[in-house]
């Protein structure tokens, strides 16, 4: 069966929200501006490369956008903007008797062993001090006191002799 393009209407599709971050860096961290959504085709608009998505399945998907650009669109790990069929990009011939072949399969893009790894959700961290930290840390603050306060006397002695 020839399809004319790899997602069509009624599929189940992925969808990659990338959404800005607001704000200073750091508090931004470790919030990612990537998401995946799952959604279904409801129309494909091939004279843009962009699809109408629906979301079904999530409540408040009205915040999520419904237009969205095939390349950012994912039927089985293929990006929707792939063109449907195998075809052969360029042929090199580096050498007699050696031909190198660069060929589009969307088919073995999204094949189970040759998929990228998901990447891992970020993790959060959080760093929480002990008892005995903190008595250290007041320590050093009292003698970082001790300190300023000696250089002030040091000072008010030497303007005084």
């Amino acid at each position: 069966q020839d399809r004319r393009q790899v997602c069509a209407v009624g599929e189940v599709v992925d969808v990659k929200i990338v959404s800005p971050l607001i704000g200073e860096p750091e508090s931004r961290w470790p919030k990612s501006a990537v998401r995946w959504e799952r959604g279904i085709v409801a129309e494909v608009f091939s004279h843009n490369d962009s699809l109408l998505i629906t979301y079904p399945s999530i409540q408040n998907s009205e915040e999520l956008p419904t237009i969205m650009t095939g390349n950012l669109t994912f039927r089985e790990g293929v990006p929707c903007s792939a063109k449907s069929g195998a075809y052969i990009d360029r042929m090199l011939e580096p050498e007699a008797c050696s031909t190198d072949v660069v060929m589009h399969v969307p088919a073995l893009c999204a094949h189970r062993d040759l998929v990228p790894l998901p990447s891992k959700e970020t993790q959060e961290i959080s760093c929480v001090a002990t008892e005995t930290t903190r008595q250290l840390l007041a320590e050093r603050s009292l003698r970082e006191e001790q300190e300023a306060a000696d250089e002030s006397s040091a000072d008010l002695s030497n303007l005084a002799g």
